[in-house]
């Protein structure tokens, strides 16, 4: 089984940390981590 990736590189950084607990809270098999979004460029 494929495991659903999700990187999260909004900012501000508060923006981010919500979407990634609530993709952990409704999406518990997606794997959902915080990212930078200067590390993006």
């Amino acid at each position: 089984m494929s495991v659903t990736r999700v990187l999260v590189a909004v900012e501000p950084r508060m923006y981010r940390e919500v979407l990634v607990l609530a993709l952990r809270k409704h999406r518990p098999d997606a794997e959902a981590v915080l990212g930078k979004p200067d590390d993006m460029e």
